[in-house]
């Protein structure tokens, strides 16, 4: 996926949808559960991929969580994850991320969205920070993530006033 699309309201029903899916598959484990990423900010262009972060107690029970998950779709994609979460995809259009209190992963996750959401001028920066990324991209992928570091840093400093 190498181009952004303008934002969309169907992202935000889209996550809706998908999160009951989650809950219902997980439940009794999911404590929390939030749509983030850039398909999370109203207004700004993004890769329309809804990215959800789920909260579960602990990861002693990873194995089972897999398993359901698997059930609806999703595949654990190990090389994508890391001790803060659980990486899955479902179809190239939703990215999860399954993570537990004690890491940091979720809180940084939504200082970012909230802060974006309440700046919307540094949520444009963002998207044609993006944009740039992957036009310079040959695969729409190289580079990316490593690209968006320093402003994704420089926008955690800012949120975590």
């Amino acid at each position: 996926m190498n181009k952004l699309e303008p934002y969309s309201k169907n992202w935000q029903i889209l996550y809706k949808i998908e999160s009951e899916k989650i809950r219902e598959v997980l439940v009794g484990a999911v404590t929390d559960i939030q749509h983030i990423g850039s398909t999370s900010i109203p207004n700004m262009k993004a890769k329309p991929i809804i990215d959800i972060a789920a909260m579960v107690d602990s990861f002693d029970k990873i194995e089972d969580l897999i398993q359901r998950l698997s059930d609806i779709g999703y595949v654990y994609y190990q090389q994508k994850s890391s001790s803060e979460r659980y990486f899955f995809e479902k179809n190239d259009a939703y990215h999860l991320s399954i993570t537990i209190p004690t890491v940091s992963f979720r809180r940084r996750q939504i200082l970012f969205r909230d802060y974006l959401i309440e700046h919307p001028e540094i949520a444009k920066e963002y998207e044609i920070l993006k944009e740039s990324l992957l036009n310079k991209s040959v695969d729409g992928t190289s580079g990316y993530i490593e690209g968006k570091t320093e402003f994704v840093n420089k926008v955690l400093k800012l949120a975590d006033i």
